[in-house]
Protein backbone atom coordinates (compact mmCIF):
# COMPACT_ATOMS: atom_id res chain seq x y z
CA UNK A 1 0.00 0.00 0.00
CA UNK A 2 1.36 3.42 -0.98
CA UNK A 3 1.46 6.17 1.56
CA UNK A 4 0.80 9.74 0.53
CA UNK A 5 3.39 12.37 1.29
CA UNK A 6 2.21 15.05 3.70
CA UNK A 7 2.32 18.59 2.34
CA UNK A 8 3.96 21.23 4.44
CA UNK A 9 1.76 24.26 5.09
CA UNK A 10 3.87 26.51 2.86
CA UNK A 11 4.15 24.03 -0.05
CA UNK A 12 1.98 24.68 -3.09
CA UNK A 13 2.62 21.18 -4.36
CA UNK A 14 4.96 18.23 -4.68
CA UNK A 15 5.83 15.41 -7.04
CA UNK A 16 7.36 12.32 -5.51
CA UNK A 17 7.24 8.61 -6.18
CA UNK A 18 4.77 8.98 -9.04
CA UNK A 19 2.40 11.06 -6.92
CA UNK A 20 1.46 14.70 -7.35
CA UNK A 21 -0.05 16.72 -4.56
CA UNK A 22 -1.45 20.24 -4.65
CA UNK A 23 -2.18 22.28 -1.55
CA UNK A 24 -5.66 23.41 -2.54
CA UNK A 25 -6.33 25.07 0.81
CA UNK A 26 -3.29 27.34 0.45
CA UNK A 27 -4.09 28.05 -3.20
CA UNK A 28 -7.62 29.08 -2.27
CA UNK A 29 -6.36 31.33 0.53
CA UNK A 30 -4.00 32.98 -1.97
CA UNK A 31 -6.54 33.45 -4.77
CA UNK A 32 -10.08 33.74 -3.30
CA UNK A 33 -11.66 33.64 -6.78
CA UNK A 34 -12.68 30.51 -8.67
CA UNK A 35 -11.16 31.58 -11.99
CA UNK A 36 -7.85 32.62 -10.42
CA UNK A 37 -7.83 29.45 -8.30
CA UNK A 38 -8.35 27.27 -11.38
CA UNK A 39 -5.50 29.00 -13.22
CA UNK A 40 -3.10 28.66 -10.29
CA UNK A 41 -4.14 25.04 -9.71
CA UNK A 42 -3.38 24.24 -13.36
CA UNK A 43 -0.02 26.02 -13.18
CA UNK A 44 0.91 24.16 -9.99
CA UNK A 45 -0.11 20.79 -11.43
CA UNK A 46 1.86 21.48 -14.61
CA UNK A 47 4.91 22.49 -12.60
CA UNK A 48 4.78 19.34 -10.48
CA UNK A 49 4.17 17.12 -13.51
CA UNK A 50 7.29 18.66 -15.08
CA UNK A 51 9.26 17.36 -12.09
CA UNK A 52 7.92 13.89 -12.83
CA UNK A 53 8.69 14.14 -16.55
CA UNK A 54 12.22 15.31 -15.83
CA UNK A 55 12.70 12.42 -13.40
CA UNK A 56 11.41 9.99 -16.03
CA UNK A 57 13.67 11.43 -18.72
CA UNK A 58 16.82 11.55 -16.59
CA UNK A 59 16.24 8.53 -14.36
CA UNK A 60 19.05 8.02 -11.84
CA UNK A 61 21.03 10.87 -13.40
CA UNK A 62 18.55 13.30 -11.81
CA UNK A 63 20.12 12.48 -8.42
CA UNK A 64 23.27 14.20 -9.64
CA UNK A 65 21.37 17.42 -10.41
CA UNK A 66 21.08 19.81 -7.44
CA UNK A 67 17.46 20.57 -6.48
CA UNK A 68 18.04 24.28 -7.10
CA UNK A 69 19.11 23.53 -10.69
CA UNK A 70 16.13 21.24 -11.31
CA UNK A 71 13.78 23.92 -10.02
CA UNK A 72 15.44 26.65 -12.10
CA UNK A 73 15.17 24.55 -15.28
CA UNK A 74 11.49 23.79 -14.73
CA UNK A 75 10.68 27.41 -13.96
CA UNK A 76 12.57 28.50 -17.07
CA UNK A 77 10.67 26.04 -19.28
CA UNK A 78 7.32 27.19 -17.86
CA UNK A 79 8.19 30.90 -17.90
CA UNK A 80 7.86 31.16 -14.12
CA UNK A 81 9.63 33.69 -11.96
CA UNK A 82 13.17 32.84 -10.81
CA UNK A 83 14.98 35.28 -8.58
CA UNK A 84 18.02 35.18 -6.31
CA UNK A 85 15.63 35.08 -3.34
CA UNK A 86 13.83 32.02 -4.71
CA UNK A 87 17.16 30.35 -5.49
CA UNK A 88 18.30 31.02 -1.91
CA UNK A 89 15.21 29.28 -0.53
CA UNK A 90 16.03 26.16 -2.55
CA UNK A 91 19.69 26.33 -1.53
CA UNK A 92 18.65 26.43 2.16
CA UNK A 93 16.32 23.46 1.71
CA UNK A 94 19.02 21.33 0.05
Amino acid sequence: MKHLKTLQEEDLGFAEGGQVGVNIELLWEMTQKEETFAEEFAKTMTHELMHMLLAEALGKKLREVPVVVEEAVIRHILGEEWTEEIAALYMEAS
